[in-house]
């Protein structure tokens, strides 16, 4: 089985800073909503240290749990780009 990339350095740039983007949005409004780690990561089903990686833009965090994230404090609208479907 493959090692995972664990390390901001083997991410494209532009992918780590929106990992930090993203963490540090959901920390700002996660303290804004008075919700410890330990809540976030009951709603989210992980741990508490799990939301403090996520805060800090750890990439062995996966992508699913950042956006259950922003889905549960209602930052999606702002942060998460969504694509746009024809019906051709």
């Amino acid at each position: 089985m493959p090692k995972k990339n664990e390390t901001k350095e083997h991410l494209p740039v532009e992918v780590a800073i929106h990992l930090e983007l993203w963490g540090r949005a959901i920390e700002i409004q996660r303290k804004f909503q008075k919700i410890t780690h330990t809540n976030l990561g009951l709603r989210l089903g992980v741990s508490q240290p799990t939301v403090s990686r996520m805060e800090k833009g750890d990439p062995s965090v996966a992508v699913g749990t950042y956006l259950s994230a922003m889905y549960a404090l209602s930052l999606q609208p702002e942060l998460i780009p969504f694509p746009q479907v024809s019906n051709r």
